[in-house]
C-alpha cells in the first residue's frame, strides 16, 4: 500500500512537470513579435537610437500629435521620415532563435551573434510598452542580422533573425528625422515680412512689406509698390532654404551674445509671427551662418549663401515700373513745361477733356478716350533701368537737377490722391531720363522718349467725333464746288452710304490753320473742292465740312470752319466718299442725285 501511494506521488509529480512544460511552450509558441509590434505602434510616443561606439543617440517624442526631435536637440521631427520607419517595422520579417537564458546550455554566448555593450540600439515606446532592439551582426547568408529584441510585456530576451534593413534603420542620420525648413508659415499665408540690420554705431537699417490681395508694397523706409512676382520668388527662395546642421542643447553656439546676432528676420501669417535671427560664424568654418528662431532654443546652420536672400530687398523687390495709371481711377493727369500747360480732366458725365493754357489763353475741346488710353499704356510701359535714391535724402534733388526740371507731371485720381514727378535730363543719351517720384521718395533712372512723349500736341487727343452726340442727322449733301454738282443722301431710304457718313468723324488732326479756300500741310497749299452738308431733323441747323481732293489710298483732308480745325479722314468714309464722287463724275447730266 505505501509502495503505491509513492508510486501515485511520483506519477503526480511527473505529470505536472510535464503539464507544466507543454503550457510554456505554447505561451513561447502563442507569442508574436509582429502583433507586439503593432499594438506598440498604434501607441507610439517615443523613438530612441542609440550607438555607444559612435557616442551618438537620438530620441523623439510625441506630444499630442506632433513628433518632435527633443535630444540632442529641441526640433519638428519630419513625419515623413517617421511615417517610413513605422511601416518598415511592421513589415520586417521576425524569425525567433533562441531565448537568451538558453544559449549557455548551448555553449553560446550573445557575442557570438554580434550582440555586446557596443550594439546599436532601437527602443519604441507607447502606452506603457517598449520593445528594444540591439542590433548584432549578419547572419550566414546576409540578408538577415541578428538581433537581441526585449519586450516588456512578456519579459524574456529574444534572439530573433531579422531583415538587415533593420540595421540601416539604427544607423543614426539627424537631419534625416527633422524637418529642414525653419519656416512654418505657408506661402499663401504670408502677409507681412520685414528684414532688419543692426549697425555698429546701433543703427538699425529695416526693410518691410505688407500684402494687400495679391500686391505687395513697402511700409518702411519708404511706401511704394513692390513687385509681387520678384516678391514671391523672394518668399520661395526663404521658404525652401535647408538647415545644414543642428547645434546640440549644450552647444555654445546656444549662447550667442545678443550683439553678435545681427540680421533679425520677422514673417508674419495667420495672425501669428515667427522670428528668425542670424549671426555669423564665430569658428573657424567659413560659409556657414548661424539661426535660430523664437519659437525653439535650438540653434541651426545654413549656407551662407542664404544671406544673398535677405539682402537690398528695396531695390531687388522693388517694382520697376514708375507709372500705373488707369482711365478708370485717374480724374486728373497734366503736364507741365515752363508757361505751357496741358490737362487731361474728367467731365461729369465721366468724359476726358483736354486743356490747352498758357499764362493767359486756355482751350478745352472733347478727348478720345482711347488716345488717353493709348497714351496711359505707353507710360505705364516705362520701367527703372536704375534706382538713384531711394528715399530721397538731403541735397539730393539739387544734386540729379530735380530743383529745375524739364517736365513736371501731376496725377490726381477719384479718391484725391495726388502724385507729383519730376523729370529732367542727368546723361547725355536722349531717351535716358532722371525721375523723381516725390510719393515714392525715390528718384531713378528710367529708359523712354519723354522728350516726344510729354511734348504734348492737344489736337492728337481732341475726341474724333466730328458731329455731337446729340445731332440726329436726317440729310447728307455732297457738293463739287466748280461744277455744280450735288449728291443728296436721305435718312429715310436706307442706303450703305448716308449710313457711314452719318457717323462723321477724323482719323486724325492736322492742325488748326483753316482757311475758306483751302490750307496748309507741311508746306503744301491744299485747296477745297468739296463741301459736305449735314442738316437735322429741325430743318435749323446745318453743319458743314470742306473737302479736298483725295490725295492718297489713306489720306483726303477736311476743314470745320466752326473749329478751324483741319483734320484727316478715316478710311471708311475716304472710300465711301471715292465711290459717291465717281458716280457723279459718270453721269454727265447729274445735278442733284437722291440715293
Amino acid at each position: 500500500m505505501k509502495k503505491t501511494k509513492t508510486f501515485l506521488l511520483l506519477a503526480n509529480i511527473i505529470l505536472g512537470f510535464a503539464i507544466y512544460l507543454s503550457w510554456d511552450s505554447n505561451q513561447s509558441k502563442s507569442y508574436s513579435l509582429s502583433d507586439s509590434l503593432v499594438s506598440v505602434l498604434a501607441n507610439m510616443n517615443s523613438i530612441e537610437f542609440l550607438a555607444q561606439e559612435a557616442n551618438n543617440s537620438l530620441k523623439l517624442n510625441r506630444k499630442e500629435n506632433s513628433w518632435a526631435v527633443v535630444d540632442p536637440y529641441n526640433w519638428p521631427a519630419n513625419t515623413l521620415t517617421l511615417s517610413n520607419f513605422q511601416t518598415k517595422l511592421v513589415h520586417f520579417e521576425y524569425t525567433p532563435l533562441h531565448e537568451i537564458e538558453n544559449l549557455q546550455g548551448r555553449g553560446e554566448i550573445l557575442e557570438d551573434y554580434g550582440i555586446n555593450q557596443n550594439s546599436k540600439k532601437i527602443s519604441i515606446s507607447g502606452n506603457n510598452h517598449n520593445i528594444n532592439f540591439w542590433i548584432g551582426s549578419k547572419t550566414r547568408d546576409g540578408g538577415s542580422v541578428y538581433c537581441l529584441v526585449l519586450d516588456s510585456k512578456v519579459q524574456r530576451k529574444t534572439i530573433f533573425k531579422i531583415d538587415e534593413e533593420i540595421d540601416k534603420l539604427s544607423n543614426i542620420k539627424f537631419l534625416d528625422w527633422t524637418v529642414r525648413n525653419f519656416i512654418k508659415t505657408p506661402l499663401y499665408a504670408i502677409e507681412k515680412l520685414s528684414i532688419s540690420f543692426s549697425r555698429e554705431n546701433n543703427q538699425t537699417n529695416t526693410t518691410s512689406l505688407i500684402r494687400n490681395n495679391q500686391d505687395w508694397s513697402f511700409t518702411i523706409p519708404f511706401q511704394g509698390n513692390a513687385d509681387p512676382e520678384k516678391v514671391m520668388l523672394q518668399l520661395n527662395s526663404l521658404l525652401s532654404a535647408n538647415i545644414t546642421s543642428f547645434n546640440s542643447s549644450n552647444d555654445y553656439l546656444n549662447n550667442i551674445p545678443k550683439k553678435n546676432w545681427t540680421t533679425e528676420l520677422v514673417i508674419t501669417g495667420f495672425d501669428q509671427t515667427e522670428s528668425f535671427q542670424f549671426a555669423p560664424r564665430l569658428n573657424s568654418e567659413e560659409g556657414k551662418v548661424i539661426g535660430k528662431s523664437s519659437n525653439h532654443e535650438t540653434t541651426f546652420i545654413l549656407d551662407a549663401d542664404f544671406m544673398n536672400n535677405l539682402n537690398d530687398w528695396s531695390t531687388k523687390l522693388r517694382s520697376r515700373t514708375i507709372f500705373d495709371l488707369s482711365p478708370q481711377e485717374v480724374d486728373l493727369f497734366e503736364i507741365s513745361q515752363g508757361k505751357e500747360t496741358v490737362q487731361f480732366t474728367k467731365s461729369e458725365n465721366n468724359r476726358w477733356q483736354v486743356t490747352e493754357s498758357n499764362m493767359t489763353n486756355s482751350y478745352t475741346m472733347l478727348a478720345d478716350n482711347e488716345e488717353i488710353s493709348s497714351f496711359f499704356r505707353v507710360l505705364n510701359s516705362s520701367s527703372v533701368e536704375q534706382f538713384l535714391a531711394a528715399p530721397i535724402g538731403e541735397g539730393d534733388a539739387i544734386k540729379f537737377k530735380m530743383d529745375d526740371p524739364i517736365f513736371r507731371v501731376t496725377v490726381s485720381d477719384q479718391n484725391l490722391n495726388r502724385n507729383i514727378f519730376l523729370f529732367n535730363r542727368t546723361t547725355n543719351e536722349n531717351k535716358l531720363w532722371t525721375i523723381m517720384d516725390t510719393n515714392q521718395s525715390l528718384i531713378c533712372l528710367v529708359k523712354q522718349d519723354f522728350g516726344n512723349l510729354l511734348k504734348i500736341n492737344p489736337l492728337k487727343f481732341k475726341s474724333k467725333v466730328l458731329l455731337s452726340d446729340d445731332y440726329s442727322v436726317q440729310q447728307i449733301l455732297l457738293s463739287e464746288n466748280e461744277h455744280n454738282k450735288t449728291i443728296e443722301l436721305n435718312k429715310g431710304l436706307e442706303s450703305s452710304s448716308f449710313r457711314i457718313l452719318s457717323t462723321m468723324q477724323a482719323h486724325s488732326f492736322i492742325s488748326n490753320n483753316f482757311l475758306e479756300d483751302g490750307t496748309w500741310v507741311e508746306g503744301d497749299w491744299v485747296p477745297w473742292k468739296y463741301q459736305l452738308s449735314y442738316r437735322n431733323e429741325s430743318n435749323s441747323n446745318w453743319v458743314r465740312f470742306k473737302l479736298s481732293e483725295r490725295k492718297g489710298a489713306t489720306t483726303w483732308y477736311g476743314g470745320d470752319p466752326v473749329s478751324e480745325l483741319v483734320f484727316n479722314l478715316p478710311i471708311a468714309i475716304i472710300e465711301e466718299i471715292s465711290q459717291l464722287v465717281s458716280l457723279s463724275k459718270n453721269d454727265k447730266s447729274l445735278q442733284k442725285k437722291k440715293l
